[in-house]
């Protein structure tokens, strides 16, 4: 069960990191891809170039355009330059007349005239695509009319076209490149942080499931432990019955013992249900803490003087440390039954002739109470578990049997509720000591 809900737990995180990397590369792509688009259409637009401007002087057969392009020569080439400037990239110009002659070309780049040629045929042939291949390169093409403005003697000016038209080429290798290995690192990193983000996901799923884990498995030993400490009283009830019915026609005063094998079994199961009742008001928040000022000096003086036979029958050495006139503002119930539960738990595992120590001081803006007996102590890897309900150590510490291992987590539960602090101590084998601690 707890495996499955790693899993969906890891792989929610796997799906929304995805997700998040995804729409960050997606967004650092498109972005880029769109810059270097809108840059590649500015180059090319002025590639293109403005209509030539001219002075007529009013003569006939001027010709607008210079001569075509020799087939056996390049006279009409004009080659810019054989490397593109840091403003362009590889680009060149093609004007062609109405009759699908190449007339002049304006070039960045040194290539045959044959190359050229072969641009131009490949835009006629798909002039819906802007976009060819040739050379073994990629590019993007725009054209246009090719108009020429004509300035007379007497200013007037006219903007004349005689059909032919101007192709304007843009090498997009490069970009193309650049764009492709950015979407290849994006899918290397990508794939590289999705593999570090699964193992810090499998690290605090697992994290995460081990509370729930811990929760759910002390709720079964909850209730196995629950279900075994009623089966003995109701066990109890069972025989005891049994052993009236089977001597019906004895009176009610013959049968005494057995009743009061009954009262017994139910006086227990009825404060083993007070107390987890007890413990679910304090774990929950319907418990009611009714606070108000009283001297804590006098609660604990008067709450040690019940215990005092027990503390003669058992020859106790028992010292007490109380500073008087310690006026606290708390629930004086709540505070004596965790003192009550504190010092009947040292009583009970103090061995006769032991001794017993009780300490109450102001520490700044608290009150600070010690409980202390010899005994045979708590084993140190039980120390984390003397607040477990139900725990009672080993065997040999079970006291007279009477107890359910709740108080110490009745004490916990009331401590905490209060806003304080409890915790223990314990040397094996020669004493225990109970602390808690109270806001003034």
């Amino acid at each position: 069960m707890f495996k499955k809900l790693q899993n969906k737990l890891l792989m929610m995180n796997m799906i929304i990191t995805s997700i998040v990397i995804l729409g960050a590369f997606a967004i650092v792509y498109l972005t880029t891809y769109s810059n270097i688009v809108a840059e590649n259409e500015r180059k090319l637009k002025a590639l293109s170039g403005a209509a030539l401007t001219i002075h007529s002087s009013g003569e006939d057969g001027d010709t607008l355009l210079p001569p075509p392009v020799s087939s056996e020569g390049s006279s009409n080439i004009s080659h810019v330059t054989a490397f593109s400037p840091a403003e362009y990239s590889p680009s060149f110009t093609v004007l062609v007349s109405a009759d699908g002659e190449i007339v002049n070309i304006d070039s960045f780049i040194d290539m045959p005239q044959e190359v050229y040629a072969q641009a131009v045929s490949l835009t006629e042939k798909d002039k819906s695509n802007k976009r060819i291949d040739f050379y073994d390169r990629s590019w993007i093409y725009t054209s246009g009319p090719y108009t020429v403005n004509v300035i007379s003697d007497n200013g007037q000016a006219d903007e004349i076209s005689d059909g032919s038209y101007r192709i304007a080429f843009l090498d997009i290798t490069d970009t193309q490149k650049t764009l492709l290995d950015l979407l290849l690192t994006f899918l290397l990193v990508g794939a590289g942080v999705l593999v570090v983000v699964f193992f810090i996901s499998l690290y605090f799923a697992k994290r995460s499931i081990k509370p729930i884990a811990e929760a759910w498995e002390k709720q079964r030993q909850f209730v196995a432990d629950a279900s075994h400490e009623l089966k003995t009283p109701l066990s109890v009830v069972n025989a005891n019955y049994d052993a009236l019915v089977a001597n019906e026609d004895e009176t009610i005063k013959s049968q005494r013992e057995w009743l009061d094998y009954i009262k017994y079994g139910t006086d227990r199961m009825s404060k083993l249900v007070n107390n987890l009742l007890f413990l679910a008001n304090m774990d929950g928040t319907s418990g009611t803490i009714c606070k108000a000022q009283f001297d804590i000096s006098r609660l604990i003086e008067n709450t040690i003087m019940p215990m005092e036979p027990i503390i003669r029958e058992k020859e106790i050495a028992f010292t007490r440390m109380i500073e008087p006139d310690i006026l606290i503002a708390s629930d004086a119930d709540l505070v004596e039954q965790v003192f009550t539960i504190l010092l009947d738990n040292a009583l009970k595992y103090t061995d006769k002739a032991g001794a017993v120590e009780v300490v109450l001081r102001r520490s700044k803006n608290q009150v600070v109470c010690t409980i202390k007996n010899s005994g045979k102590g708590i084993a140190q890897q039980d120390m984390d578990k003397v607040f477990d309900r139900f725990y009672r150590g080993d065997p040999s510490r079970s006291g007279d049997g009477n107890g359910f291992g709740l108080g110490l987590s009745i004490a916990k539960s009331a401590i905490s509720r209060l806003g304080g602090e409890i915790f223990a101590e314990s040397v094996e084998n020669e004493w225990t000591a109970f602390t808690f601690s109270i806001v003034i």
